[in-house]
């Protein structure tokens, strides 16, 4: 009798085809999720620097809308680009608060945006405060930080500020090799 034996299973060749196969469809899916991590580690840094921009934008706003008085001296602008002389610094008079004479500036320092409360008063009697620009035959006006400087947002390139009465803000944020830029123009109420 010839029987003839059939074999069961797989040879050599059809295995190391079929395991390369395997290794390539696993590499290509690992690729594949390597690279939305990426994405998403990247998207989560950019949305957390623009978001930081808005925080910054959107108190800064609220306190200039309100001001009483700009300290500083803004340079005008008829077009939107920046003019080379812009501030980059910004102190008002706030106009949130009934007590007069309170003073709030801000200003970049590193990659923070900074706020800070001011008061000015005469050296001979530092418990009573007067405007920014008051004046008298024997004494300068000092003035005394009341509060801060406080960090209100960070990953800060570039502040600054020009135009009056409606003042231009414009804030360029870097982070992870990645940059916004965030303007916004405020009208105040008070100017």
């Amino acid at each position: 009798m010839n029987k003839k034996k059939y074999q069961k299973g797989f040879s050599l060749t059809e295995l190391l085809i079929v395991l390369s196969l395997f290794i390539l469809v696993v590499g290509a899916i690992y690729s594949a999720y390597i690279l939305a991590q990426k994405v998403y580690r990247e998207s989560e840094s950019f949305a957390e620097m623009n978001q930081n921009g808005r925080v910054i934008l959107e108190r800064a706003v609220r306190e200039i809308r309100q001001a009483r008085d700009i300290i500083d001296e803004l340079p005008y602008s008829l077009g939107t680009e920046i003019p080379e002389d812009a501030l980059v610094s910004l102190e008002f008079e706030d106009g949130h608060i009934q007590e007069p004479y309170h003073y709030i500036k801000y200003f970049r320092q590193e990659d923070k945006v900074m706020r800070e409360e001011i008061k000015y008063y005469f050296p001979s009697d530092p418990d009573t405060f007067l405007p920014w620009n008051a004046s008298s035959s024997s004494e300068i006006v000092s003035s005394v930080i009341t509060k801060g400087p406080e960090a209100i947002g960070e990953h800060v390139s570039e502040l600054k500020f020009w135009n009056i009465p409606d003042i231009n803000i414009f804030l360029k944020m870097e982070k992870d090799n990645k940059e916004s830029v965030l303007k916004t123009k405020v009208f105040g109420r008070n100017l």
